[in-house]
């Protein structure tokens, strides 16, 4: 007891060893918040140049066979997800997104607003991330002419975050110009599209392509080309016909008025009973 009584008068009576052991106390704290973060973080790490799903409750119920010597021949056999079981876990989950050969896979959910899964990850807990959504206004089976789908472009690239290597890498379009919606039927079978990016660019937030067009829309030539094709990085022929199902994946940008879009056109039907 006076050995401790001794220490602390020996640091009241010089101040730089309380500067010291602040100091040592405030790098204690900080690699203890660290840890926590790296414990509780939902971002899973890469395994084989490929991002694993959000969470290990999401991982459970999506198997990525892509690395298993699938071609693109057979794009429908590249990832199998349990609809159902996702949406027992969380009723508002209407498909998967997948990009093949790219670091997108997550569910895709759908509230009926634009606003909660800004900041709601899958299992309904808050988080920054977020979660990849569906515009409130489209049909959540897909099957609008021009469905719209945000995602939040985080600095580990996660959710919508590896979108932006399409305008900082002109050569990353070559291998990365596929992904799949992955949902169920009406009579509950599983519904697999394909998807070829025929589009992407910097846009305003009023931009016309933030325009829901339902099943019955008739113009889709007019609506590709003035506000699809329109300024954008790549240029992709388009073809001829106006049964065109359109996709727009929305994500936000280093300046608050402008959004950066990847647009795509169905290309591939496969459903599975």
């Amino acid at each position: 007891m006076k050995k401790i009584k001794a220490f602390f008068t020996t640091l009241w009576k010089h101040p730089k060893y309380i500067a010291f052991c602040v100091g040592v106390l405030v790098i204690i704290i900080a690699a203890i918040v660290l840890l926590v973060n790296v414990l509780t973080h939902k971002d899973l790490p890469k395994v084989g140049g490929k991002q694993e799903v959000i969470s290990q409750d999401e991982e459970d119920y999506a198997v990525d066979y892509s690395r298993q010597k699938v071609t693109s021949d057979m794009w429908y056999g590249m990832m199998d997800v349990d609809i159902a079981g996702l949406q027992a876990v969380n009723p508002e989950t209407v498909g998967w997104l997948y990009f093949e050969d790219a670091d997108i896979s997550y569910p895709i959910m759908y509230s009926g607003d634009d606003d909660k899964y800004l900041h709601t990850d899958f299992n309904g807990q808050e988080n920054s991330a977020g979660s990849i959504f569906l515009e409130a206004e489209n049909a959540t089976n897909f099957n609008d002419m021009h469905t719209l789908i945000y995602g939040h472009n985080m600095k580990n690239e996660s959710m919508f975050g590896a979108l932006r290597r399409y305008k900082e890498d002109e050569k990353y379009y070559d291998d990365h110009q596929y992904f799949q919606i992955i949902t169920t039927g009406y009579d509950g079978e599983i519904v697999k599209y394909r998807y070829h990016i025929i589009a992407y660019k910097d846009v305003s937030i009023n931009d016309d392509i933030y325009y829901v067009l339902d099943s019955d829309y008739e113009d889709m030539d007019t609506f590709i080309y003035n506000e699809v094709k329109s300024d954008s990085m790549v240029n992709v022929s388009i073809p001829a016909g106006n049964d065109k199902h359109i996709i727009t994946l929305s994500t936000c940008t280093n300046t608050d008025d402008n959004r950066f879009v990847v647009s795509a056109i169905r290309c591939g039907e496969c459903v599975i009973k």
